[in-house]
């Protein structure tokens, strides 16, 4: 929100593509800063990588959106810019779609594959079982507890 103001003047003074490129590098910076992410991460963590990212939306999507509108006739802008931005959340959304389905897919068959692995007839699966057991005698006087 605060660079968002300038971006026109921005606009005036560099190349529109530019601009874009900054806008994408700042975004590809941000994806960076993101892949030592783990479970562990925390909320404080993840603000640096999403200022960057913050930063670089505006240069991104503001030229692209006057892009988008070159050449069109002055009384036609709002229509060509309504459609653009329609079809750019259309988009959007069927990518978040896409992926949501490609996760829930790869999820399952991780899991079956786990399932297919780990079987309580397996021996391994067993041992493995008696020394989190052992392991939990130490903490605890109860067996069953201990076994659970």
């Amino acid at each position: 929100m605060i660079i968002t103001p300038f971006v026109p003047k921005l606009m005036q003074r560099f190349d529109l593509r530019l601009l874009v490129g900054v806008g994408f590098t700042l975004f590809g910076l941000s994806c960076f800063m993101n892949t030592t992410m783990t479970h562990d991460t925390g909320v404080i963590e993840l603000i640096p990588a999403q200022v960057i990212r913050a930063l670089g939306q505006p240069l991104v999507m503001t030229p692209l959106s006057s892009f988008a509108t070159v050449g069109i006739e002055p009384k036609q802008i709002g229509s060509a810019s309504a459609i653009y931005n329609m079809a750019r959340n259309l988009g959007g959304s069927m990518r978040i779609a896409a992926l949501g389905t490609l996760q829930s897919v790869q999820e399952r068959f991780h899991s079956n594959c786990l399932v297919d692995s780990v079987s309580l007839s397996s021996p391994i699966t067993r041992d493995h079982i008696d020394q989190l057991t052992q392991m939990f005698l130490r903490y605890t006087s109860d067996p069953i507890q201990a076994q659970n």
